[in-house]
């Protein structure tokens, strides 16, 4: 499995689903508004690691915003993932993805906690987020 984080690429390829169509969406050109790709991604059922990378090249361009909508989005929809029939393979895919949303959510909220630490009831409260998110994480995969 490639690690998105250290790959630069021109684009995302968003496979339509029930075809052979793919919508490749470059990354300068993500959209300004990014429920329009939210609509995409939930439309065409994309996995998660799209939902990702996608999220990153968001954070790449300073758009802090975006990349937390998407990874919520997607952290909002594991249920969806969870409960469809998979493969061996697809169910490992399924979790590598999650731990990664899970743990960029978090990351970033260690960001926000640095920050924040003047501010006692945002730093409380960012930081039992953070546990939560690593409380999920442990969850699917203990020794990731």
């Amino acid at each position: 499995m490639a690690d998105f984080e250290d790959e630069h690429v021109p684009s995302i390829v968003v496979r339509i689903q029930n075809t052979d169509q793919l919508v490749e969406v470059f990354i300068d050109e993500l959209p300004d508004d990014v429920r329009d790709l939210l609509d995409l991604l939930r439309a065409e059922v994309a996995p998660l690691d799209i939902w990702h990378r996608f999220a990153v090249e968001y954070y790449r361009q300073g758009r802090k915003d975006a990349f937390r909508e998407i990874l919520n989005e997607a952290k909002n929809g594991f249920e969806f993932f969870e409960n469809r029939e998979l493969t061996v393979k697809e169910k490992e895919e399924f979790n590598d993805a999650r731990l990664r949303i899970i743990n960029a959510l978090a990351a970033d909220l260690i960001f926000d906690l640095v920050e924040l630490r003047h501010d006692k009831d945002r730093f409380s409260a960012i930081r039992t987020e953070i546990l939560t998110n690593f409380s999920s994480a442990d969850r699917i995969n203990p020794e990731f």
